[in-house]
């Protein structure tokens, strides 16, 4: 479809090399002696990656990307795709190994050297993207990665850590605001990573972008794309925060918004979002209706093997992920997740 505009912003329709078409890179010698390079030049600081230490870890990352600028450059071709307004989207293959360690029983990272390890070099990736770790408070006990893994507890749970029931269309953390919507208040994660460790299960995690649900919205329902704009949609928070933190008060925002770069944000989750009124509850309804059109037609499905390192920007797609029978312990499906933040100022 043709671009079309709204309140003086252009919105663009489906664009060439779109998620449908996402970038899938094969890591060659090259790269991988690349990352060899960057992974030994390190002096890392002492204590462990946590969000009180995450910009000496940063920092530390960008100084052995300046004294590896041929390597430096290679990771940032892999990863740049994510960058891509029209893509957002990267799956590298077998960036760097798993850990031969057996999957964990909890949601949080022991301070093992494998570990530790696997941290620094995705920190390492995500500089040179131009983003850096980041983490919560309210949110994985405000730890900068977290395990996702099956919980026989959580199991029939709609969250990451279940497993018998599909984890419907989502933007992580949907209750938080994007930047500009309330002085201080918790930003909306901008890229979510996922490091594969092991997927025995081959389950799925399916992804569809923003691009292509607007233009299925403006197919049936054109120039009403504002509605969705309005802050008229309370959003809690998702159950993964509800189970461990308890309950948090909605709060009232737009499902779609402009960054300052005039891009279009979406954030959603039918899981704990709802209008303020019939009307609003309407058009959430029918924006639904769009992302199920668009996913069918221009959705992709990705099954995150050990090794991959999967990234897209939180608030331009969406994920998913279908339920599976999950492996028992110490052999069942287990992510890396860490978010990340664009880096706003110099890190040396």
């Amino acid at each position: 479809m043709d671009d079309f505009s709204f309140d003086g912003f252009q919105i663009s329709g489906r664009q060439s090399n779109g998620v449908g078409r996402s970038q899938k890179l094969a890591l060659s010698d090259s790269d991988r002696a690349s990352l060899v390079v960057l992974c030994t030049a390190s002096e890392w600081p002492d204590h462990a990656l946590r969000a009180e230490t995450v910009d000496e870890h940063a920092a530390a990352a960008q100084r052995i990307l300046d004294r590896c600028p041929d390597a430096a450059a290679n990771l940032h071709r892999l990863v740049s795709p994510i960058l891509d307004p029209s893509a957002n989207l990267v799956h590298l293959p077998s960036l760097f190994p798993p850990v031969a360690v057996a999957t964990p029983v909890g949601s949080h990272l022991a301070d093992d050297m494998l570990i530790i390890a696997q941290l620094r070099l995705l920190t390492i990736a995500l500089v040179a993207g131009g983003h850096m770790p980041t983490a919560y408070p309210h949110e994985n006990d405000g730890r900068i990665a977290r395990n996702v893994r099956p919980d026989p507890c959580d199991a029939g749970e709609r969250s990451s850590h279940g497993g018998k029931v599909d984890f419907e269309w989502h933007s992580d953390n949907p209750s938080d605001r994007a930047p500009g919507h309330g002085g201080g208040a918790l930003e909306l994660p901008a890229w979510l990573v996922f490091h594969g460790q092991r997927n025995f299960e081959k389950a799925v995690t399916e992804v569809v972008h923003l691009a292509d649900i607007v233009t299925a919205f403006e197919r049936k329902w054109p120039g009403e794309i504002g509605r969705l704009m309005r802050p008229d949609f309370l959003f809690s928070p998702p159950e993964s925060i509800r189970l461990h933190h308890g309950a948090m008060e909605p709060v009232l925002l737009p499902v779609l918004w402009f960054d300052d770069k005039a891009q279009l944000q979406v954030r959603w989750d039918t899981g704990c979002m709802k209008g303020i009124d019939q009307e609003a509850e309407w058009w959430l309804f029918r924006f639904r209706e769009s992302i199920c059109a668009a996913a069918a037609e221009h959705g992709k499905s990705f099954v995150i093997g050990p090794g991959d390192f999967f990234a897209f920007d939180n608030r331009r797609i969406l994920h998913g992920r279908r339920r599976f029978k999950a492996f028992p312990p110490p052999t069942a499906r287990w992510l890396l997740r860490v978010y990340g933040k664009p880096i706003d100022q110099p890190l040396v």
